[in-house]
């Protein structure tokens, strides 16, 4: 199991460059497998490349979207958004990066996205539900945002100091 960065670390603050698909930093679908074996071992919806410490512009994340069981598990290499429709929603998010840390955030509730997979596939989809809130969630990752920048202080500190009062 690869090992989940934690705030505060200088990488998780930083923008991810955009992925050389034609020529990978590495093995694409062996870092798809490495990840996912690392999400699943930590309950998670997604993750980053870079909640690992690796420099990629890439995550994993859960795609109840598709009717493609084979798809389910799903890779976002360079991934973007390019619409969104149906408005916003506010709910309890956590993220393996801020552990135990539990905060409302309003999202996006259907997105239209693209990226390509671990094999080279350009992919066009809208994503809706939690599969759609994954990816806004990992994209911001890739982008340096994290879940205490979408609260006020106030409700972060509130946030922080619950986790740790769970975790003592």
């Amino acid at each position: 199991m690869m090992e989940i960065l934690t705030y505060p670390n200088e990488m998780l603050n930083t923008v991810t460059e955009s992925m050389d698909i034609e020529n990978p930093p590495c093995d694409l679908v062996k870092l798809k497998s490495d990840l996912m074996a690392t999400l699943k071992k930590s309950s998670g919806l997604g993750l980053s490349a870079k909640q690992v410490g690796l420099d990629y512009r890439c995550f994993v994340f859960a795609n109840t979207c598709t009717n493609n069981h084979a798809e389910r598990e799903a890779m976002a290499i360079n991934p973007e958004i390019i619409d969104t429709r149906k408005g916003t929603v506010s709910m309890f998010e956590t993220c393996l990066s801020h552990p135990g840390v539990t905060v409302q955030i309003e999202r996006d509730t259907e997105i239209r996205a693209t990226w390509t997979n671990e094999l080279g596939k350009f992919k066009d989809e809208w994503l809706f539900g939690y599969t759609a809130r994954s990816f806004i969630k990992h994209l911001d990752i890739l982008n340096g945002v994290s879940m205490q920048d979408h609260c006020v202080p106030a409700k972060w500190k509130e946030a922080v100091a619950n986790a740790q009062a769970k975790n003592s």
